[in-house]
Formats: C-alpha cells, structure tokens, sequence
C-alpha cells in the first residue's frame, strides 16, 4: 500500500499531466422539387387564301397569301414563308400570286408555309440542395436545410398554323432551373451521447446524488482538438508538446462509492471473472485494451475486493451506505481500469485529460481559470491542502462535485484535486511525439495519474500537472473517473 497522505504526488520533470478531449454525426437531408408545365393558348389568326399553312411555332408564324387569278397570266409566285418569331402564330404568307392573262385563268399562287416559330422553354425541374451536415455540441450544430433549385417556367407550345395543311410544330424543351445551394455545415460535435454503464442502472444512478443535485452518472461531450500538452504560460513554459485528440464523452464526476460497490456486486473485480480480453481499449490506440494476464492484480473473492476498497480506516467505500455519493478511493490501476471496462468506457489517456483540464487551447492553469492566465485558488474552488474535513471522522475528501465554483471549460468537476485520477499512460518522463490520440504504452512501471488529491497544495492541482504511481498500489489518493465513446 502506498501512503501519500502528507506529501505531494510524484512529479515528473516538474510538471504535471493533463488529457485530452474532443466528438458530430452528420446527416444530409436531400430536398427533390419537381417540374412544372404549362400551356398557353395563342388564338387563331385568318386563313390563307390558296397558300399552304404554315406550321405550328412557338414564335409569330406567317400566313400563306392566295394568288389572284388571271385572265391568260402565269401563275402567281409564290409566297415566301414567314420568318419564325418567338412563341408566336403561323409564319406570314407568301406575295400575292401575278396578273392573269386573257387566254387562261392564272393558276392561283401557293403561299409558302410559315417557318415554325421555337417553342418556349419548358423548365425542367431544378435539382434540391443538399441537405447541410449536422453537428454534436458543445453539443454538436444544426444543420441547415438546402434551398431547393426554383422550378423552371414551361415553355409555350406553338399555335396551330391556320393554312389549309399548315401543322403547328411543338416547342422544343426549355432547360432545366438551377439547383438550391447546399445548407451551411453543421457543428464539429457529431458523436452520439453513451448510454449509462452497468454502475448507473438499477436503484443506484436513478436520481440526484452528487454534490449538485444532478446524477452521479452525468458524462459531458469533449469537442477534441489541438493544444500544447503541459503548457499554461505560468508554471508551465514549455509548448513543444503538442497533441490532438479526437471528440470524447468524459465522466463529469470521479466514480463514487456507490457505483463501484455495484461493480464488486458483479463480481468483475475478482481473478475468477476479470473483463474479457481486449476489453476497455481506446479505439485509436492498438493493444490499448484489458489483458489477461493482468488478472493477477485483482482480488481472489468479492470479500477481498470490498476490503481492498477500505484500504484506509478513512476510505468513503465502507460497510454502510452513508458515503455512496463521495469519490471511491484506494483504487489500484488494475482495478480502475476493470471497472471503466466493465461500465462501457476505458480509461483516460492523458493527452486527453490534459485537454479537458486545460479548456483545450485554451491553456488554462486551473480548470476553471477564465482568463486562463489566472493562478488563483480558493477553497470553493478544489478540494486540495487538506481543506475539507467531514464530522465523524470520516473521508479527508467531499462528496463528488461538491466544489461547482471549480467546473472545468465543458463543466467537469474535481479536476483538481479532491482523488488523484489513474490514466492509461505509462510515466515515462518525456511525451510521445508525435501525438494524435496517443498514449505512451511503451514500457512497464509506474502509470499516470492526474489533478492532484484532497492533500495536495496549490501547485499540485494545475491542469497541466503530472505524476504517477505503481499501478498496483492502492492509497487513500487515487480514484478515477472514466472515457465513454458512442
């Protein structure tokens, strides 16, 4: 048992751990608007005399004119047909036909059929526009519907030809109305909120129990990005430690007593039912999840792992349920990280805790330092430099959440201080470079833990903060709260 009661964590190149956070679920609504035709009836014009009609145009037609017949002349020319205009009549008839002589009659001019006038454009319809990508929040953004194409206007079919085998010709098709512009995009949230672990259903999880009034079981969206690990421009100078992580679903409060006791209830803290391997891994790290040769660590019967749970005569995890809302501690790795695997999530990286204790890129030094320059510290703020005492002797620490004033950048409590949270990293000194969604697994030893404890002083609850601890150690220091992605 390791004992860290009267003196600070383990720090590590002077500096102490933060992680990281960030999650959108797009969905494109498609938006079909449909063509509309109309029809416009352009009258009758006269008839030609002996002139052939001329055809149906969308433009004005011409009219085919009737040769006068002479005594003895030759026939009379032919008309000319009429030129096609715009979704009009007939086209306009040929010249009138020559002077008869005296020795026949004239052979009556034929007039020119009309040209056929085009037709107006009858509009196809415009194509919708796509649907905008929907966002997660804070949570993620709205998306914003396309604005469908506007409908294009039927063209106007050419009028008969009113000649005598005139035929009217149909107006060609007209061209199709432009398609809406897309939606805006939507917010760079998208991923869907987790469903309550296996501690928060039943009788416990079901109501307010934490330091706020609200649900124990309370997880909040990280957005994920890109921030210098470490850094806070104040105790921490250093900013050549990047990392970026990807959106996660982060435990608002340290997992507390009641929930860990319906874990030991399960039975999945002991060797004979450990979690099944591979379970509990992050999604972007390889070989990340539960093994089994770890099953060793944890306790033989579930008599050993509630008593393992009371390492401390002052632990919350006792025979009554009179600390259920207080942070569970004496937590080792081994056993913090079966239970987020049990519960549906995985342990914390600590790129991924810095970030949510840093605000992101924000930097800040406290959780809750708006601006994030400011280094101040109070009592309603963290529980940290032995400040809480509960009557009765009981736990050093508060109930969980029961310092709002200290609410992280996405509202996460007891960041600093209250419990020491174990992460999936080893405590290796320098960070892994690169880094997105990374973590350091690359040898044995001692893991990362992060936000200091309820004995810690002012400069040992800072977001960018590090320390460790063996991971099989157990102290009246350490909890954890868990990662769920959906």
């Amino acid at each position: 048992m390791t004992d860290r009661l009267d003196r600070p964590k383990h720090l590590s190149g002077g500096t102490m751990a933060r992680h990281i956070t960030s999650i959108l679920v797009l969905a494109v609504v498609p938006l079909a608007i449909g063509a509309c035709h109309r029809t416009e009836d352009l009258g009758h014009l006269p008839d030609g005399g002996a002139g052939s009609g001329g055809q149906a145009g969308a433009g004005s037609g011409g009219r085919g004119g009737s040769g006068s017949g002479g005594t003895t002349g030759t026939a009379g020319t032919t008309g000319a047909g009429g030129t096609a205009g715009s979704g009009g009549g007939a086209g306009t008839g040929g010249a009138v036909g020559g002077t008869g002589g005296t020795s026949s009659g004239g052979t009556s001019g034929v007039g020119a059929a009309g040209a056929s006038g085009t037709g107006g454009t009858t509009g196809v319809a415009g194509a919708g526009g796509a649907a905008g990508v929907t966002g997660t929040s804070g949570a993620g953004g709205t998306s914003s519907a396309g604005t469908g194409g506007t409908t294009g206007v039927a063209g106007t079919t050419g009028a008969a030809g009113t000649g005598t085998a005139g035929s009217g010709t149909a107006g060609t098709t007209g061209s199709g109305g432009r398609g809406g512009g897309g939606g805006n995009s939507g917010g760079t949230g998208g991923l869907t909120p987790p469903a309550k672990g296996p501690s928060c259903n039943g009788d416990f999880g079901t109501g307010p129990e934490c330091g706020n009034a609200e649900n124990c079981c309370a997880t909040l969206l990280v957005p994920g990005g890109t921030f210098k690990r470490g850094y806070d421009g104040v105790y921490n100078i250093d900013g050549n430690n990047p990392a970026t992580v990807s959106p996660f679903y982060l435990d608002k409060y340290e997992v507390t007593v009641g929930r860990y006791r319906v874990f030991i209830g399960a039975g999945w803290s002991t060797q004979s039912n450990p979690p099944p391997d591979g379970a509990g891994a992050n999604p972007h790290i390889p070989d990340s999840g539960w093994k089994n040769t770890w099953k060793s660590n944890l306790a033989a019967s579930i008599n050993e792992a509630k008593a393992n749970a009371m390492c401390d005569s002052r632990s919350s995890f006792v025979a009554s349920a009179a600390y259920e809302q207080f942070p569970v501690p004496c937590l080792s790795w081994y056993e913090a990280f079966a239970f987020c695997a049990w519960d549906g999530g995985r342990l914390p990286t600590e790129a991924e805790w810095n970030f949510a204790a840093a605000g992101g890129d924000e930097q800040r030094v406290y959780p809750w330092s708006n601006p994030p320059s400011v280094s101040s510290i109070t009592d309603t703020q963290a529980v940290f430099r032995g400040n809480t005492v509960v009557a009765g002797g009981g736990p050093p620490f508060g109930v969980a959440g029961t310092k709002p004033a200290g609410a992280g950048k996405w509202g996460h409590l007891d960041l600093a201080g209250n419990l020491d949270e174990w992460l999936l990293d080893f405590e290796n000194g320098p960070y892994v470079l690169p880094c997105v969604d990374c973590a350091d697994l690359n040898t044995s030893g001692r893991r990362r833990t992060a936000g200091g404890m309820w004995n810690s002083p002012a400069e040992g609850v800072i977001a960018g903060g590090r320390s460790g601890d063996n991971p099989a150690a157990r102290s009246l220091a350490n909890g954890v709260r868990c990662v769920r992605v959906r």
